[in-house]
């Protein structure tokens, strides 16, 4: 009778265990089933909206086709991304809040304020300057309004950004902090008879690393409501446009002559050449090639990546001086097709002023820490009475050389 008793328990039990396990497997059902509802209602509200211009194959760095289906798939749109923000009715910013949503999740984001926009869009970067407003004649009015040539947007005089067209190593998509071990000395090699007399000397190999941080560079803006609801030439292409130049510009400068709290600039980075022409004159031929020979001394003067950068006034102090003084027959400093010694020469106002930087390119590393973060805000310094809208973006980077003496520069020498 025990043994019977004890055989309908034990089978009650996996009955029970049974009945609890078939419950776990059906709220597992219902679960996906619930998610492929849900997908196939998103699907279904993706396919309704239109496609706009080339579908974008990136965002933030990031491959994402599939993400959303190719033909679904539209440009990043800045002015929705704001207009989102603000509650505007009628705006479809779904598929911007969902490429935020993938941007923060790839790069570790988590659920920050703002959204994250593509470093790369179908019209440009991103947007922000001074105040865009409508109705005074500095501002948004002039976008506002009757027959415009869109095509002919008259843009504001920038300085050139140069530094990501020379070549550097670019770390895209980075998270926290970077430390790139580096090499500083290697063994050393001795030569010997081989006999009982001659020894070879120990060496080691010594290493450091080349760190790199996130320093944070934004950019603010103002813009009417109006102005955002129905300017023309294209308040997309102008916002974004607009902010991609005023950041890249501040990067580009910092990339030359960056101190804290901007990243480490390359002419305040410690260990690159440094020499001065006479003062009170010109550069000579001499300093030019001198620093060229500065760099293959040490053995940095590899590869096709070596330029000059110089600013705009130097350039045309080099384009009127003689390679042989008072001989013009022998040509300038400045070369035609703008070479110097026969190698490429760039000259920009982010610069530092007074100075001739000769660098292969290939070892200076730009560093940057996912995408641009956007957050609007109606509340701003009265622009809620006004119906201003501020637009306030930021994005990471930072800079640092493989090889400090890969750089070399030149500047007057001091009275």
């Amino acid at each position: 009778m025990d043994n019977l008793e004890e055989a309908i328990m034990e089978i009650g039990q996996q009955v029970t265990q049974a009945v609890g396990d078939l419950n776990k497997r059906m709220a597992e059902v219902e679960q996906t089933v619930s998610y492929a509802k849900r997908k196939q209602s998103r699907e279904e509200i993706d396919a309704s909206r239109p496609a706009v211009g080339v579908p974008e194959k990136y965002v933030g760095g990031v491959q994402v086709s599939g993400f959303r289906g190719a033909k679904q798939e539209r440009a990043f749109s800045l002015r929705n991304a704001i207009l989102g923000q603000l509650g505007a009715p009628g705006v479809d910013d779904g598929y911007e809040r969902e490429c935020s949503k993938e941007i923060a999740h790839r790069h570790g984001k988590g659920s920050e304020a703002g959204i994250f926009v593509p470093l790369q869009t179908r019209d440009a970067n991103i947007v922000a300057t001074p105040t865009l407003v409508d109705g005074v004649p500095v501002g948004g009015s002039n976008l506002v309004g009757t027959s415009h040539l869109g095509n002919s947007f008259i843009d504001v005089l920038r300085a050139r950004s140069i530094v990501m067209a020379m070549g550097p190593m670019l770390l895209p998509n980075l998270v926290g902090n970077v430390a790139i071990p580096r090499k500083t000395s290697g063994s050393t090699a001795y030569w010997t008879n081989l006999d009982d007399d001659d020894t070879i000397t120990a060496s080691g190999i010594a290493f450091d690393s080349l760190t790199l941080t996130p320093h944070s560079v934004g950019g603010l803006a103002k813009f009417s409501h109006r102005m955002l609801m129905q300017s023309d030439p294209g308040i997309e292409a102008l916002v974004s446009a607009d902010l991609a130049a005023t950041l890249s510009e501040a990067i580009d400068r910092a990339a030359f002559v960056g101190s804290t709290p901007q990243p480490t600039g390359i002419l305040a980075t410690a260990g690159i050449g440094s020499d001065t022409w006479t003062n009170g004159s010109d550069p000579e031929w001499a300093d030019i090639v001198g620093l060229e020979t500065a760099l293959a001394e040490a053995n940095a003067d590899l590869g096709n990546n070596l330029a000059y950068v110089t600013t705009p006034a130097l350039r045309g102090v080099l384009k009127a001086t003689p390679k042989v003084s008072g001989d013009a027959s022998g040509g300038f400093l400045w070369e035609p097709g703008n070479t110097m010694n026969g190698l490429p020469a760039h000259a920009t106002n982010n610069m530092g002023a007074g100075k001739i930087l000769l660098g292969n390119w290939s070892d200076l590393v730009v560093g940057m820490w996912g995408a641009m973060q956007i957050l609007v805000n109606p509340y701003l310094g009265g622009d809620y009475e006004k119906g201003n809208v501020a637009v306030r973006a930021i994005m990471d980077v930072d800079f640092g050389l493989r090889h400090a003496a890969s750089f070399a520069e030149i500047h007057e020498a001091a009275a």
